[in-house]
């Protein structure tokens, strides 16, 4: 996730073999801020 500001965004990816492009990004839910932050620390 990335945090622009006060909000948060996550990509959106796609496996194609062994590259993985970012598809698209949106502003991050409140439940996948806290995943972020536990795992961040």
């Amino acid at each position: 996730h990335w945090q622009v500001g006060a909000e948060y965004w996550s990509p959106i990816i796609t496996y194609r073999g062994a590259a993985i492009p970012i598809t698209s990004i949106r502003k991050s839910t409140p439940s996948e801020i806290d995943t972020y932050e536990k795992i961040e620390g």
